[in-house]
């Protein structure tokens, strides 16, 4: 489970803070929220209203190999574009989620499922290799709808 049934991480701990600040709890979340930090994205990611963000957890980035993520890391506007990728204006209630969704880097992210599996295509990864499944979801913060990804998307070359 990627959330947490009380205290910080909870639901009710989750809705009552922005965004950034939220995905600080959730556990399986710290690199995503270390590149956060390290794009200087998070106060924007705080006070931008409705958002719907697709979070890559912790093992997503581990999987990427250091050849290709350190590069990326220390591009700040290389990592920005691949972060606000992850980033779609307004919220998306898991009803919504399915279907082409334009990413605040300008790009856009195609999602396809329904219920609870959905599933975005491997060429719209960072590895390429195998598609992206969301893992937790419609999880409500103050000002965004948090999905939990098992892998880091790509913005289109």
């Amino acid at each position: 489970m990627c959330i947490r049934d009380r205290g910080a991480g909870s639901p009710a701990a989750l809705a009552a803070a922005p965004a950034a600040t939220a995905m600080l709890t959730i556990p399986g979340l710290t690199n995503t929220m270390v590149s956060v930090h390290a794009a200087a994205l998070a106060a924007s990611l705080d006070v931008t209203p409705d958002l719907t963000v697709l979070a890559p957890v912790n093992e997503a980035f581990t999987a990427v190999p250091p050849a290709t993520l350190d590069p990326l890391l220390a591009d700040t506007p290389r990592l920005t574009a691949l972060l606000t990728h992850h980033v779609i204006a307004g919220r998306l209630a898991p009803g919504e989620l399915a279907g082409t969704h334009t990413t605040l880097d300008g790009g856009q992210v195609t999602i396809e499922g329904a219920g609870e599996v959905f599933t975005i295509s491997a060429d719209q990864t960072l590895l390429g290799a195998a598609d992206a499944t969301v893992i937790c979801g419609n999880l409500p913060t103050l000002n965004a709808t948090v999905y939990v990804v098992d892998q880091v998307l790509t913005p289109p070359a």
